[in-house]
């Protein structure tokens, strides 16, 4: 297993960008890919559409 993180403090830098071109690539060469969205924008949970109310990310953090 690979892990890539895009982190950078300040915004507005394609961090998201970067993470879904980087992502999509990645799938469309046979691999599996897992995107984990912390951003509080939530953008890569927009453009895939993804709402869920249960099992998120945020549930972890609020307990």
């Amino acid at each position: 297993m690979k892990l890539i993180s895009f982190v950078a403090i300040k915004g507005g830098v394609g961090k998201t960008t970067l993470a879904l071109l980087t992502g999509q690539y990645l799938a469309s060469q046979g691999y599996k890919v897992l995107l984990i969205d912390l951003d509080h924008q939530c953008n890569l949970t927009h453009f895939y559409d993804v709402y869920k109310d249960s099992g998120t990310v945020a549930n972890i953090f609020m307990g």
